[in-house]
């Protein structure tokens, strides 16, 4: 039995590019007898026989979630797919870690994918947990990272961490990155963290420019809550999940980090392979 009767499509509706591709691939989703549902915000007009939907009503509705962008456009429309719909990124721009199918292939690799041959993979969400007194706590499900960072002009913050309800130290630095494996490649790793296999039930713990030194990343099981709170007053801190949202975060605010019961199924050509993967898109072993 065909496991993807009804596709759903997300395009980057800022990209012309990937709005045509869009048109495109709905025609010829049609034309294999498919039930197509798009993205509303993405196609105004879409190819006769394809339905326009908004985001949240498509991702319920569909068996498989096709999004044409980069990594971003991804991160954003993994925030209304629900976690058993699988995913199958197109990679509209450079880097796309997240985005592993190229968009020149596209037809060819689509059609493999409707023949049944892809990896499927798993990939686990942190659930993070806003607690600002005098209001509701505020749970958020992340793909990537959860940053605690100062602003522009704010100076050096302080921070005090407990892992699994125990004290684990205090930090001082430009703020925090608590990450998932999949974001290991993200601003994690821009900021000197380590890379981590995407399918670890893992949290890294990255300092963004510590004041002291010997405060390095720290890679921690998944299942152990982390917990963060400010201790700095009068000085201009975010907290920023995903890179999506933001809220400000006031002293004596916490975040509570804990593996989500809500995670990410992502389509990967049928050969992935991880190293592959990490020489390409960061360029290893070119003289």
């Amino acid at each position: 039995m065909d496991p993807f009767r009804v596709v759903g499509i997300i395009a980057k509706y800022s990209d012309p590019k990937a709005i045509r591709t869009a048109e495109n691939l709905a025609g010829h989703l049609a034309e294999r007898g498919r039930r197509v549902l798009i993205d509303q915000r993405s196609v105004t007009t879409p190819p006769p026989g394809v339905e326009r939907f908004p985001m949240a009503d498509l991702a319920i509705n569909s068996d498989l979630v096709i999004v044409l962008g980069g990594d971003g456009t991804l991160l954003y429309a993994t925030r209304h797919i629900p976690s058993p719909v699988p995913i199958m990124g197109i990679n509209m721009g450079r880097l796309g870690f997240l985005t592993e199918f190229s968009s020149d292939t596209l037809l060819n690799s689509l059609d493999t994918v409707l023949n049944g041959v892809y990896h499927r993979e798993v990939r686990h969400k942190l659930a993070v947990t806003l607690r600002i007194e005098g209001q509701e706590d505020e749970t958020h499900h992340i793909l990537n990272d959860a940053v605690i960072t100062k602003s522009a002009l704010a100076r050096i913050i302080d921070l005090t961490i407990d892992v699994d309800g125990t004290f684990f130290t205090n930090l001082r630095a430009d703020g925090l990155i608590l990450s998932t494996p999949t974001g290991s490649t993200a601003y994690n790793l821009a900021a000197g963290g380590p890379i981590v296999e995407p399918t670890l039930p893992a949290t890294i713990m990255t300092p963004i420019c510590p004041h002291t030194l010997t405060q390095r990343p720290v890679v921690l099981p998944m299942d152990r809550p982390v917990t963060v709170r400010l201790l700095t007053e009068r000085e201009e801190v975010y907290l920023t999940l995903d890179g999506q949202v933001g809220f400000p975060f006031l002293s004596g605010s916490s975040i509570s980090v804990r593996l989500s019961n809500e995670f990410l199924t992502l389509l990967t050509p049928e050969h992935h392979n991880y190293s592959d993967v990490l020489r390409k898109k960061l360029s290893w072993g070119e003289s």
